[in-house]
């Protein structure tokens, strides 16, 4: 159930930023939606100590997150179903659309090999930062932190990705340079991936702690921006299903990196050093990327009437 609620999410972001915003706002709007989710979760993380001191107050627990899981899902049965006035050409034709056939734009996925590059960059880089998160303790425990600058690691990484959400999505709407944004971002991380495997050190607390958020900042901003981008490659496949196949895909790869290291890397803080070479893998896969944005050449047309751009598959 917690699953389904986390893949719901995911992939109505770029539909609702599809629909609710223009393009030079899409983006932006997937990536705070995108990280309003990942907030979620992280106050979840916070509250689930605070209220469980012993086995019997686990009910209370879950019956404080259905209450909030309500009432959110109340309140977002008062936003319309589209705006009044398209924001965008692609909003206004994405009424004229046919009915989604699951198989088919599976089929039509598997023959677009740029999109199985921007779903290997993608997958790749949200599985190397999960594993990583996963291991984080394991690391940070080995050189004697105390829990506190565990927090504070956690916490920080949390809202510098927040902060790198909005701001790189800014850039990239604004500039209209999706793939160059990817490349950049994801050099980035590995860079402060491999730093961190050098300074990783108990001396070196607030240079790991640089490292780190170094990382969140620019790991986590890429996923709306590549997001946006397979809906774009892809239309007028609609946007629920790229994202969650996006998704789906990403949370396989995760789960195969993460069972991996688990067995495999016996010094987990060999991590860094591998997060780093990986890395390597997914710029090349963004580097590689050569697609067309389709449903933001179809916003530049100017046409007479919308049934002229009525969509086929």
């Amino acid at each position: 159930g917690i699953n389904a609620e986390y893949m719901g999410s995911a992939v109505g972001q770029p539909l609702f930023s599809a629909v609710w915003f223009p393009r030079s706002q899409r983006a932006l709007s997937t990536s705070i939606l995108f990280f309003a989710t990942v907030l979620g979760g992280g106050v979840g993380f916070i509250l689930a100590p605070l209220m469980v001191q012993k086995p019997e107050d686990t009910p209370k627990l879950l019956t404080v997150q259905a209450i909030i899981g309500t009432c959110a899902c109340a309140l977002a049965l008062l936003i319309p179903a589209k705006p009044p006035t398209p924001p965008s050409r692609s909003s206004e034709m994405a009424q004229f659309h046919l009915p989604t056939k699951f198989f088919s734009d599976i089929k039509t996925m598997i023959r677009q090999p740029q999109f199985l590059l921007l779903l290997g960059g993608f997958a790749g880089g949200f599985a190397i930062l999960n594993t990583v998160a996963i291991t984080s303790n394991d690391i940070f425990n080995k050189f004697s932190y105390t829990n506190i600058q565990i927090g504070i690691i956690g916490s920080g990484t949390v809202f510098c990705g927040m902060f790198g959400c909005v701001f790189i999505s800014i850039i990239a709407d604004k500039l209209n340079k999706f793939k160059g944004t990817l490349v950049i971002v994801n050099s980035l991380t590995g860079a402060a991936m491999a730093i961190l495997y050098i300074m990783l050190t108990p001396d070196n607390f607030w240079i790991v702690v640089s490292c780190v958020f170094t990382a969140g900042f620019f790991g986590l901003s890429s996923f709306p921006v590549a997001y946006e981008v397979g809906c774009e490659v892809l239309y007028p496949v609609h946007e629920a299903v790229t994202t969650g196949v996006m998704t789906v895909m990403a949370q396989w790869l995760s789960i195969i990196l993460t069972t991996l290291e688990y067995y495999v890397v016996t010094d987990k803080t060999l991590v860094p050093a591998g997060a780093a070479i990986l890395y390597f893998v997914v710029v090349v896969c963004f580097a590689s990327f050569n697609g067309d944005l389709k449903r933001r050449a179809l916003d530049d047309q100017q046409v007479s009437s919308p049934t002229v751009m009525i969509v086929h598959r």
